[in-house]
Parts: C-alpha cells; structure tokens; sequence
C-alpha cells in the first residue's frame, strides 16, 4: 500500500454516484490569515482527503489510524473501521475535523492501515506540509 494522494482542505462533502466535493484545497502550505497578534493554539476546521492505492500482496484491511503531526507532537488522531471492497480499488479516507493548531511549521501526516490479520503497515508522505500564518489584505477571519 502507498499513499497516492492526500489534500487538505476546508470542507469536504460527500455527493451522490460516489462523488466528493473538495472545498477550499490548500497546497502544501496551509496559510492562516491573522489580522492581529495570535493565541496559540488556533482552533480550525479542516478536511482531509486520502487516497491509498493497494498493491497485489497487500493484505484485507479491517481499520485506519490517520496522525497529524507538528513538529514537537502529535495534534490530531482518528481511527475507524474500512469497508475493504474490491482489493483492486483505492481505500478512500474523507474526514472533516476541527484541529487544534499549536505553533506554524511543518505538518506530517501518517496512516497506520491493519490486516484482518492483525498486521500493520505504517503509510507516510513523501514531503511535509506546513502551516503558515499570513495577513492577507482583503480576505476576513470571520470577525
């Protein structure tokens, strides 16, 4: 199994005939706008996308760990069951969150996918995002 895709962004909705609707995707920077000074930590809702593609060998997987790390710490963990459908097909992650932002760096996302087997496989980017914080002129935070 590898990681193909993942995307973070601020909404993701689920449509009819098997659809997603990305909202908002960010690049591998995600900029925060601030008008003022910041408090630490800053509370955000954000979507994550993921997309894992299945190689012959791999084993039937059962559940998902997803961890986004900063770089001290861990900020963010969900787990859940998969429904394992045809081993040919890619296991699709779709989760809407808030997050608990701690300090501007990097961001490193890891994926512990486990066999019905009990085994485990530990899926990682091949680059880090970053969350940035940003006044951007024009654009609102909402207040």
């Amino acid at each position: 199994m590898k990681i193909d895709n993942i995307l973070f962004c601020d909404d993701i909705r689920k449509e009819i005939s098997n659809k997603f609707t990305l909202v908002g995707c960010y690049n591998d920077r995600i900029l925060l706008n601030a008008k003022a000074e910041i408090k630490w930590p800053i509370g955000v809702k954000m979507g994550i996308y993921l997309r894992i593609l299945r190689e012959q060998g791999d084993p039937v997987v059962n559940k998902f760990k997803l961890e986004l790390y900063d770089s001290q710490e861990a900020l963010f963990t969900a787990e859940g069951e998969l429904l394992n459908g045809e081993h040919n097909r890619p296991l699709i992650l779709a989760l809407v969150a808030p997050f608990a932002f701690k300090r501007p760096g990097p961001l490193r996302p890891i994926v512990t996918i486990t066999g019905t087997d009990g085994s485990e496989q530990v899926l990682r980017t091949e680059f880090d995002f970053r969350l940035e914080i940003a006044q951007i002129e024009g654009v609102s935070d909402g207040k």
